[in-house]
């Protein structure tokens, strides 16, 4: 009886670790088939005014979803930060607003580079599980429950977006 007990359990576990590894491998397998962190690492790393192009808006438009959402613009949030970033690329292509060539790079840059923090920030917290050990460099750290990795995760998020908006407003 123990022994079939001992089983079961070994095969669910079994089962639960292939599967997080088919998600994990699916999700990795979509940033790669896609290609867009590559193109924001090249707008957030190689963008300068001098060559500052409608493409380098594009790229970032591309990254994001193609019309502003309905929300709240008064929390700061993913919805907001991208309906803020939509807005700024589309000014900038038709040539709308008064930003100067340098304050337009920086800003884009800044944009990509929250892209990127965020996807980062998502990707560790989908890559981890109840039974996966974190990531983590320092022992403290390397059995939290997942219900306390989401909270320190949301919180990094909240303080990244709330960041982007007090630097862009500082341009």
């Amino acid at each position: 009886m123990d022994l079939n007990i001992s089983g079961l359990v070994a095969a669910l576990l079994a089962f639960y670790g292939v599967h997080s590894f088919n998600q994990y491998k699916k999700r990795n397998n979509q940033d790669d088939q896609t290609e867009w962190v590559p193109r924001l690492i090249k707008v957030a790393t190689e963008t300068t005014a001098q060559s500052l192009s409608e493409k380098d808006f594009y790229q970032i438009l591309n990254t994001l979803r193609p019309f502003v959402n309905n929300c709240n613009e008064n929390y700061v949030t993913f919805e907001s930060f991208t309906n803020h970033s939509i807005r700024y690329c589309k000014e900038c292509l038709e040539q709308q607003t008064h930003d100067n060539k340098s304050i337009q790079e920086k800003k884009l840059r800044l944009i990509a580079n929250v892209l990127l923090k965020y996807h980062w920030e998502i990707h560790e917290l989908n890559n981890s599980s109840f039974f996966m050990i974190s990531r983590s460099v320092s022992w403290k750290n390397t059995f939290k429950p997942i219900w306390i990795r989401k909270r320190e995760h949301k919180e990094k998020i909240e303080e990244l977006f709330q960041n982007f908006f007090n630097e862009f407003k500082s341009y």
